[in-house]
């Protein structure tokens, strides 16, 4: 998916072409840059590698006012969106408006339609795109067989959805994150960026396949309690959510509460919770200078031992294992 701001002209004296010097965010490795730094606008990154046989690209935005930016698909592809923060806003001609909160994936194939972006002021937002070649994906059809009828039918298409917005299991981040975090600036580099893209592929089809859970019958006034329930507990990983006081916040028996959270965030009460906040610890180890001790404290732990092994538990690996403040 391919974005382009030399075709703005609000950037036109301010873009460059490196990583800007104060950046903390991952780097792409070999990726072409764009990036836009300015005390009116706020800052933009766009960063993108592509590959005959895949494309990646990462988009991070720390913006001061509401702006829209177009793009296109280069090459019919199956794509995906990760939401990495916050919520972003896409517009696809053919499919209308698209929306990911952070922690949601979709899939789709791009027949080379115009996209758009929407930012908006005073926000941070970041999203992974990865396509795949049909060579790929090929491949990868006679697992899936639910994919073939979409597949074939996607070329008369200018977009075709494959699967719409859901949340994102925790191999799906942890693949993501191997993409993001690629610590290799060569030729080894690049194998690894080609193995891990297959691996997220698998990943993604694997999950889009599962058949949803019956639904649960919901009043808008529930969903949208239990919505905000799920965004609380992800922007304030320190606190504790009780849950009877949860059944109180929602209105229901905690039953129904369990049920319809999975149901409507991707995973259960406890597993999003912790997900909210393993996920800011990684970040807060990666993009700061902040001990293991004031992190653990940040994310509601008051023992440094007991996130510690949280952390090898979830991730597979020790928190003294994550590069410190190395972009």
């Amino acid at each position: 998916m391919h974005l382009d701001l030399i075709d703005f002209t609000a950037f036109k004296d301010d873009l460059s072409y490196l990583i800007p010097s104060d950046y903390r965010r991952p780097v792409l490795h070999g990726a072409a840059v764009q990036a836009v730094s300015s005390f009116t606008f706020g800052a933009l990154v766009l960063q993108n590698l592509q590959q005959p046989s895949f494309g990646i690209q990462l988009t991070v935005a720390d913006v001061l006012k509401n702006f829209s930016l177009n793009g296109f698909q280069l090459t019919p592809r199956l794509v995906s969106l990760l939401g990495l923060t916050k919520n972003s806003q896409f517009h696809i001609r053919g499919l209308g408006s698209i929306f990911l909160k952070q922690g949601q994936y979709t899939l789709l194939y791009l027949n080379q339609p115009s996209i758009s972006v929407s930012f908006k002021k005073s926000t941070s937002c970041a999203w992974l795109a990865i396509d795949w070649s049909d060579e790929i994906v090929q491949q990868a059809l006679p697992y899936f067989g639910w994919l073939q009828k979409p597949v074939r039918t996607a070329s008369d298409k200018e977009a075709l959805w494959i699967s719409k917005p859901r949340a994102a299991n925790t191999r799906i981040m942890d693949i993501a994150n191997d993409i993001l975090t690629n610590p290799y600036n060569d030729e080894i580099g690049k194998l690894l960026y080609e193995n891990k893209i297959r691996e997220y592929l698998l990943e993604l089809l694997i999950e889009a396949g599962e058949k949803p859970a019956p639904k649960i019958k919901l009043t808008q006034l529930e969903r949208a309690r239990i919505i905000a329930i799920g965004e609380e507990m992800a922007a304030n990983p320190d606190k504790k959510y009780p849950i009877a006081s949860l059944t109180v916040k929602a209105g229901m028996n905690s039953i129904k509460l369990k049920d319809a959270f999975k149901e409507i965030h991707g995973r259960g009460i406890f597993e999003h919770q912790m997900m909210a906040r393993m996920e800011e610890a990684r970040r807060l180890l990666m993009e700061t200078d902040l001990s293991t001790k004031q992190i653990s404290a940040m994310i509601g732990y008051k023992l440094t031992t007991s996130f510690v092994t949280r952390f090898k538990k979830y991730f597979g690996y020790y928190s003294s294992e994550v590069p410190r403040n190395r972009y």
